[in-house]
């Protein structure tokens, strides 16, 4: 499983498999299952196949957590058991927030449906596991249950699955690194981020997207206006990470560059 992608895709188990995959070049836009907790591989293949039916109605959420620690409230679906964890703003009222939300994931849907009835090559579905997971994996029949059922619901396509794991003390150097199957690939190490002060569902990045990008490559399939926003956006984060000074050291940077001087 090595070679370049028309997609690759994140399934969770958590957000840090979307950021990874961000880091290491391999996804351009945002999907639906990036941002959220919940439900299994199995149950997320059976929402991507029906057509994301009862995926998100304002009546199946109810609150569990009031105004975390990203300036959010928490809500679980009662019918599927999504949790949203980063899209409704703390202190704001369901209603009228929702609309929003629900145009979010259906712009989300809709891109991630059209690429995959674009792709020509193979489409890689990527899972990673939260450390705080505690080092329990997702059975690998249930990733062979997410490629069926995807290629069912879309005929033609051929779908891999790469599965990445916590094996708690297992260096990178020694990861587990398996194919059980063709078309599904088994990654596990330790790849946990014990940093102090650290949550406990943090990962090493910097290992994980090092891997990612030796690995695997994609297409871009992004528009030429989508790559120029996607580069304003990155630029204004750095701004904003950076502050004035970081703005005037870019800013005499690209000066340098412009009269030849770098």
């Amino acid at each position: 499983m090595t070679g370049k992608y028309d997609l690759i895709f994140s399934t969770g188990e958590a957000c840090s498999c979307t950021e990874c995959l961000r880091s290491a070049g391999l996804q351009f836009a945002s999907f639906p299952w990036d941002w959220i907790a919940f439900p299994s591989l199995p149950e997320r293949a059976e929402l991507m196949c029906s057509g994301y039916r009862g995926w998100l109605e304002c009546e199946d959420l109810e609150v569990i957590e009031r105004s975390t620690a990203n300036g959010k409230d928490v809500y679980r679906n009662r019918r599927n058991g999504i949790i949203y964890n980063h899209d409704f703003v703390a202190g704001s009222r369901l209603e009228e927030a929702f609309p929003a939300v629900r145009a979010k994931y259906e712009r989300r849907i809709a891109h991630l449906d059209r690429l995959i009835r674009e792709a020509e090559r193979p489409i890689l579905a990527v899972r990673l596991e939260t450390p705080a997971k505690g080092g329990i994996p997702t059975p690998l029949d249930d990733c062979r249950t997410f490629r069926r059922r995807l290629a069912e619901a879309y005929p033609g396509k051929r779908f891999e699955f790469c599965l990445i794991t916590l094996d708690a003390g297992r260096p990178f150097k020694d990861r587990i690194e398996e194919e059980p199957e063709d078309g599904l690939l088994h990654v596990a190490f330790d790849y946990a981020d014990r940093s102090p002060g650290r949550p406990d569902f943090a990962v090493d990045s910097r290992t994980l997207v090092a891997f990612l990008k030796e690995r695997f490559s994609v297409r871009d399939y992004r528009t030429a206006e989508e790559r120029r926003a996607y580069r304003e956006l990155r630029r204004r984060r750095r701004y904003a990470k950076e502050g004035v000074a970081g703005f005037w050291g870019l800013l005499a940077k690209r000066i340098r560059r412009h009269l030849g001087l770098a």
